[in-house]
C-alpha cells in the first residue's frame, strides 16, 4: 500500500480502513516505592499516572503526532504499545490480536511488524557494533535466516540514504555524524519490514541543518513503503506539517485531536491554545511577552481532580475539579505582592496545603485544610476573594467553616471532561467549555463524578 496524501494532509487515503493499532482506555500506573517493611507487606505510598485513560488509533499508512510537554505521557504510551511499559489497565491491539500483557516471546512477532526509532541515536546503536552487525543483530534476534540478512542490511541502508550501502556496513557508530546515526538506527528498524514505527523524538537531537531531511526520509517511508507512524514530539512545527492527525497530550490524558490543519487553525481546548501561543514568532517585538499558563505541570502523582489542567487554565470555572490543594497558587501570588514578614506568617498557618485530602461525592467536594488558625486563613481567604472575584476558584467555593483544627472548604461537585466530537470539526476535544454533540450548553460532554477520596 501506498498512499498519495502529502504529509499535513486532513486525512490519509488508505485501502484497509482497519486500524494497524487501537489503545482502548489504556492507563500505565507506576507504584511509588516506600519502606523497606512496607514494600514486604506489599504496601505502596501511591501510584504515578503515566497514562490515564487513553484511547486512540493508527490506520495504515497514517501519521499520528502525539505533543505535549515533558511528562504529559508521551514516550510512555509509545512503549506500552511495543510491551515496553506494562498496560495497567485496558487494551492494546494489533489488528485483531490483543498485544497488551504478552511476554517478551510471545509478543516478538508483533516486535516484526511495529518498530522504534529512538530519540539519541548514540545511545540506541552499539559502539562495539559495526553499522552492518548492528542491523544483522537485529534480523538473528528475530530469526531472519543467515543467508537473507546481508541483502536485507544492505537494502535497509540504502533505503535510508546511507549509499552505498558497502561504505557504511563496515564503520562504527562513532565514524558517523550525528545524522547518519540517526539514518542507521531508522535502517535497523525497516528491515524487518515493519507496518508502523513509533518515532520518540527522532529529530531533537539532530543538528537543525538535517532535521528537514530526517522528516523527509520518514515521509518517503510512509510514501514508498505504507509504513504509518507514531510520531512522538514536543516540536509543534515539526508536527503541523509532518502529521495527518494530531493528538495533544496533558498529564496523561488527549485533551484534544484531531486533523493537523484543524488542530492548529481552531484549536478549542486552552493547552491547545497556551501550547501554540509559546511557540516564538520572529515577527513580533522582542520585547512581545509570550502569555504562558500559569504554576507548574501538576504532579502525575497526585493528578488535579476533574480536568487535570484546570489550576493553570485561565478559562476555567466550578466545575472544573477545585480542592483545597488549589489555594497554593492563589496565595503564592499574594505573597510576591507582600512584604517577608506577612509572607513567613501567612505561610505558617498552611503548612500542610500540599497534603490535603479531598473528599468527593455527587453533592460536591470537601477539603479540610489543617492550620494552627484556621479563623485567620479564612480571612485571609475572604481577602483574596474581595481582591479577585473573578478567580476561578472562587466560583466553585461554596462556604468555609472551622473544623477539627482545620478550615473546612465546601466546593462544587467537579466533572470529568470526555473526549467528545464538535459540530462542524472532524475532531474531538476534552473541555467542559464545548458540548458533547455540538448541540446543547456548554458543559454538555460532561460526567458527574463518583464517591471518592482523592489522595
Amino acid at each position: 500500500m501506498k498512499p498519495d496524501a502529502p504529509a499535513g494532509a486532513a486525512s490519509t487515503a488508505v485501502a484497509d480502513p482497519k486500524p494497524i493499532v487501537s489503545l482502548t482506555d489504556v492507563e500505565v500506573h507506576y507504584a511509588l516505592g516506600g519502606s523497606s517493611v512496607g514494600r514486604l507487606l506489599g504496601r505502596s505510598r501511591g501510584v504515578v499516572k503515566a497514562l490515564d485513560g487513553v484511547s486512540l488509533d493508527v490506520a495504515p499508512g497514517e501519521i499520528v503526532g502525539l505533543v505535549g510537554e515533558s511528562g504529559s505521557g508521551k514516550s510512555t504510551l509509545g512503549r506500552a504499545v511495543l510491551g515496553m511499559a506494562p498496560v495497567t489497565h485496558g487494551t492494546v491491539t494489533y489488528r485483531d490480536s490483543v498485544i497488551s500483557g504478552l511476554g517478551d516471546e510471545a509478543f516478538r512477532p508483533y516486535r516484526r511488524k511495529i518498530q522504534m526509532i529512538f530519540q539519541d541515536p548514540a545511545a540506541a546503536l552499539n559502539p562495539t557494533m559495526t553499522i552492518g552487525e548492528g542491523i544483522e543483530d537485529a534480523l538473528k534476534i528475530h530469526r531472519i535466516p543467515e543467508a537473507e540478512r546481508p541483502r536485507r542490511v544492505a537494502d535497509a541502508l540504502e533505503r535510508v540514504g546511507l549509499a552505498p550501502a558497502g561504505r557504511f556496513i563496515p564503520k562504527y557508530p562513532g565514524e558517523l555524524s550525528g545524522g547518519q546515526k540517526q539514518r542507521a538506527v531508522v535502517a535497523r528498524s525497516i528491515c524487518l519490514g515493519p507496518e508502523m514505527l513509533i518515532a520518540d523524538e527522532p529529530i531533537s537531537m539532530l543538528d537543525m541543518s538535517v532535521r528537514a531531511k530526517m522528516l523527509d526520509l520518514m515521509e518517503g517511508l510512509r510514501r514508498d513503503l505504507g509504513i504509518a507512524f507514531l510520531y512522538i514530539t514536543h516540536d509543534l512545527a515539526s508536527a503541523r506539517f509532518f502529521c495527518d492527525r494530531i493528538a495533544i497530550m496533558y498529564l496523561g490524558r488527549i485533551v484534544e485531536i484531531g486533523p493537523a490543519e484543524e488542530v492548529f487553525e481552531q484549536r478549542q481546548h486552552p493547552y491547545t491554545q497556551a501550547l501554540l501561543r509559546a511557540i516564538p514568532d520572529i515577527s513580533h517585538r522582542k520585547d512581545t511577552v509570550t502569555e504562558l499558563p500559569r504554576g507548574e505541570i501538576p504532579d502525575a502523582a497526585r493528578p488535579p481532580l476533574g480536568c487535570s489542567f484546570h489550576p493553570r487554565c485561565p478559562k476555567a470555572f466550578a466545575a472544573c475539579g477545585w480542592e483545597g490543594r488549589d489555594l497554593r497558587t492563589l496565595l503564592e501570588e499574594r505573597w510576591t505582592g507582600l512584604g517577608l514578614d506577612v509572607y513567613r506568617r501567612e505561610s505558617a498557618l498552611v503548612k500542610g496545603l500540599d497534603a490535603v485530602r479531598t473528599t468527593v461525592s455527587k453533592d460536591g467536594a470537601v477539603s479540610v485544610i489543617p492550620s494552627s488558625d484556621p479563623k485567620e486563613l479564612a480571612r485571609i481567604v475572604e481577602e483574596m476573594r474581595a481582591a479577585k472575584p473573578d478567580e476561578p476558584f472562587f466560583s466553585a467555593l461554596r462556604g468555609m467553616r472551622v473544623e477539627h483544627g482545620g478550615l473546612r472548604l465546601d466546593l462544587a461537585p467537579f466533572r470529568q471532561p470526555l473526549l467528545t466530537p464538535q459540530a462542524g470539526r472532524v475532531g474531538r476535544v476534552a473541555c467542559h467549555l464545548y458540548p458533547s454533540d455540538g448541540v446543547g450548553a456548554p458543559g454538555a460532554g460532561i460526567r458527574e463524578s463518583g464517591a471518592a477520596a482523592a489522595d
